[in-house]
């Protein structure tokens, strides 16, 4: 909360005080996630619980560690291959000038709001999905992605709701308005709103079935799925249907986003459905197993009673 105020501050502050546009927003967003970063650093330090960071504790532990390397690294591919699919897409944008490139950043702060809103009931399914695989109680896993695709639907049609309504005053509180572009500026970062952060429900979405299926062990099939879907089809797209066919058409750029999300989505929930009946099998086989050996023991007892 600190941190995301901070950014708001900070933004209003070096584009007013200091007459900044896109590098007033660029330093504000990194002076916000350093202040989140000390303030969370801070915070572990100083916990008197499980998650105490003490000098004492710093060495490796082998099994948690693979286990670490086995869902973190797919995870870490994954973002530096979304970062450089960001650079394609902000490279297209910046292509059509720059009005049009503060513009889009106006509006994309808003669409970070949103999305970090949403990524957060994301990454609490992770937990409670993974915790519940491993006490093998499908019926917590099945209502937890449930309920997270629900609230992420939910919060993503509200905010982007308010957010919608509200578009032209807050992205004047970050346009420069002495700015000669002021106008233009304003309807380019308005569109973005109302193209992405009107359609960010279907990444909520996206993102609601990712963690779950990292969560049921299948961590590079998320990442597969989520690369191809959302970077190599965004890198396609912008190097044909924007390239070769629109390319003076910010709308071209922004439609990429909804369109990647729910392919992504409709994707990922069948291997999530896959997974689910492959753990259901796993499961049922299991306590057969254990329900064999269990009357089998009981009959050995029986018999030395006897």
């Amino acid at each position: 909360i600190v941190g995301g105020l901070a950014n708001v501050g900070l933004n209003i502050f070096f584009v007013i005080v200091f007459d900044m546009n896109v590098e007033g927003v660029a330093i504000a967003t990194v002076a916000s996630q350093l202040v989140a970063g000390v303030l969370a650093l801070i915070s572990i330090i100083r916990s008197k619980g499980y998650g105490k960071l003490e000098a004492k504790s710093f060495r490796i532990y082998k099994k948690e560690f693979l286990e670490i390397l086995k869902i973190g690294l797919p995870l870490g591919v994954s973002k530096c291959l979304f970062s450089f699919s960001n650079v394609v897409m902000q490279s297209s944008i910046n292509s059509l000038g720059e009005v049009a490139t503060t513009g889009a950043s106006v509006g994309g702060e808003f669409d970070l709001y949103i999305g970090e809103i949403l990524h957060a009931f994301s990454t609490a399914s992770l937990s409670f999905v993974s915790q519940n695989v491993g006490a093998k109680n499908l019926y917590r896993v099945k209502k937890t992605i449930v309920y997270t695709v629900l609230m992420a639907v939910v919060v993503a049609v509200v905010l982007a709701g308010v957010i919608s309504l509200l578009a032209k005053p807050l992205c004047m509180t970050i346009i420069n308005k002495n700015d000669p572009n002021v106008n233009e500026i304003l309807r380019y970062a308005c569109l973005r709103i109302y193209l992405v952060g009107n359609t960010l429900v279907f990444c909520g979405i996206m993102n609601a079935l990712q963690e779950p299926l990292k969560a049921m062990g299948k961590a590079f099939t998320a990442m597969l799925i989520t690369l191809i879907g959302s970077c190599a089809f965004r890198i396609l797209w912008i190097k044909t249907i924007f390239d070769l066919w629109f390319p003076n058409s910010i709308v071209a750029i922004y439609l990429v986003y909804p369109i990647s999300w729910i392919l992504t989505s409709v994707v990922l929930l069948i291997f999530t459905i896959l997974a689910f009946k492959k753990l259901k099998k796993q499961f049922e086989s299991e306590k057969a197993v254990n329900l064999a050996e269990q009357i089998k023991n009981d009959n050995q007892k029986g018999e030395n009673n006897v």
